[in-house]
């Protein structure tokens, strides 16, 4: 009995001390920019921070943008959980975050190896994928017939999205596995806790490997899907991204190639890169274009006219979608050390998240007056630094694929539809709250004519 009665003490005593550890801990970081005078938003809450468990970050980062900005203030200091981050504010503070001179952690670990195949991939397929996109984007401007009644185009273009997907990824032999892997695409939102401590310790592997350790249902689940595509292996001949790996390593065994963990990792997250950014540019630009007949109607006029996709007028509608719902909300890293804001007697101090809002910047309306307005005819500086709605380099791999998806769909579909809102139809698009990219929530219903039909809009 005194041997228990000594070992409950302990476990007590323990808990105890852990427990008023984490209380410290949690105070400490709730009032940091307090402690250091630095600007910011002061005291907040222990878990959560500055950041609502019900909205997307994107709506946080852009209140607090403003918020910051109202006050004059170069950069803010806020608590992103239980991280502390800064958000630039000033044109210079956003400049130097972004330069070179700011040493950096990215917050996404991809597998070099693996990016760097793609990316040599994506050159030596370019015609056949080229020629796949348009063979879809036909189909499917054909397929859908006329109605009176709203069609989900949401579900529509994703379903478009993955067939081109599985076909350039897996092979034209995986295209029955579609909705299983589309399924895991969708549900690969995080949840709350996931999120809290991906976000305290950014590209840690280690942490990485006890997620997937405590919480091993999606990484399960996606490795036995991989291993399932694998069976049907690619015909060598096929322009699929598993044939050129195997064809480029000389191995037999696919299972193999995926089996690293990061492989793994770094193949879903292009995956799930392509996806939202092309579903979710197209779903957004086919939205704007049914609450505009006007945009709408010169788009068509220019696209019939035209001998190919890539016309002036379309690129300026893409551009526009762009600037108004970017596929990536914001660009964020972890500072290696602390720095100096130049002109400032500012420290960034080393650990910390910075971000940032590209949300908030595209909809700033001192750099966009009336932001709010879809209005292609815009002038806007794509190669600015305020201009990237795509993210930065360690984050936009697969953006060249994902927008020529755009281009080629959006062409084919509006050579032969005339989009209109109905009475299902969002008064805005929303995202999901526990979305890592923004992505629009629910059902987005248009009504879907084709030109030249007995039904045609008047």
């Amino acid at each position: 009995m005194p041997i228990v009665a000594f070992w409950l003490s302990l476990s007590a005593t323990i808990l105890l001390v852990v427990g008023f550890s984490l209380c410290l801990l949690l105070d400490k970081r709730r009032s940091l920019w307090v402690d250091r005078r630095f600007p910011g938003t002061g005291r907040t809450t222990p878990l959560y921070g500055d950041y609502r468990p019900l909205e997307h970050r994107m709506y946080t980062n852009q209140r607090l943008y403003h918020a910051f900005k109202a006050r004059r203030w170069p950069i803010g200091g806020a608590v992103l959980y239980l991280t502390p981050c800064v958000i630039p504010i000033d044109r210079e503070v956003i400049e130097y975050v972004l330069s070179k001179e700011l040493i950096k952690i990215p917050t996404i670990r991809w597998n070099r190896e693996l990016i760097q195949s793609w990316r040599e991939f994506e050159d030596v397929h370019y015609e056949a994928m080229l020629g796949l996109i348009g063979q879809e984007s036909e189909t499917i401007a054909t397929s859908v017939s006329s109605s009176d009644e709203g069609q989900c185009v949401k579900a529509i273009i994703e379903q478009f999205t993955m067939r081109i997907l599985i076909k350039s990824v897996f092979g034209s032999n995986c295209v029955q596995q579609l909705e299983t892997v589309k399924e895991l695409l969708l549900e690969s939102r995080n949840s709350l806790l996931k999120k809290i401590i991906v976000t305290a310790f950014p590209g840690s592997a280690n942490v990485q490997q006890l997620l997937n350790a405590f919480m091993p249902n999606r990484k399960s689940k996606w490795m036995q899907q991989l291993k399932e595509m694998c069976k049907h292996a690619p015909n060598d001949r096929e322009a699929s991204f598993l044939a050129y790996l195997k064809q480029k390593r000389s191995m037999e065994d696919l299972i193999g190639i995926v089996a690293p963990d990061d492989t793994q990792h770094s193949l879903l997250q292009l995956m799930r890169t392509i996806f939202y950014t092309t579903s979710g540019t197209i779903v957004a630009c086919l939205y704007e274009l049914a609450c505009h007949h006007d945009i709408q109607d010169r788009l068509h006029a220019a696209l019939k006219n035209s001998d190919h996709s890539m016309t002036d007028y379309l690129d300026n509608v893409i551009t526009e979608t762009l600037r108004k719902y970017p596929p990536q909300d914001e660009i964020s890293f972890t500072t290696l050390m602390s720095c100096r804001l130049p002109e400032c007697d500012l420290v960034i101090p080393r650990n910390t998240r910075v971000i940032i809002p590209t949300y908030a910047l595209l909809r700033d309306a001192d750099y966009y007056p009336d932001p709010m307005r879809f209005d292609p005819e815009r002038s806007i500086d794509t190669s600015s630094q305020f201009y990237r709605p795509l993210g930065g380099d360690s984050v936009n791999l697969g953006s060249t694929f994902a927008m020529m998806m755009v281009r080629v769909a959006l062409t084919k579909l509006l050579l032969h539809w005339q989009v209109d809102v109905s009475a299902s139809t969002p008064a805005e698009l929303d995202a999901y709250p526990e979305s890592d990219l923004p992505y629009p929530r629910g059902k987005v219903e248009l009504v879907i004519r084709r030109y030249g039909s007995s039904i045609d809009c008047l």
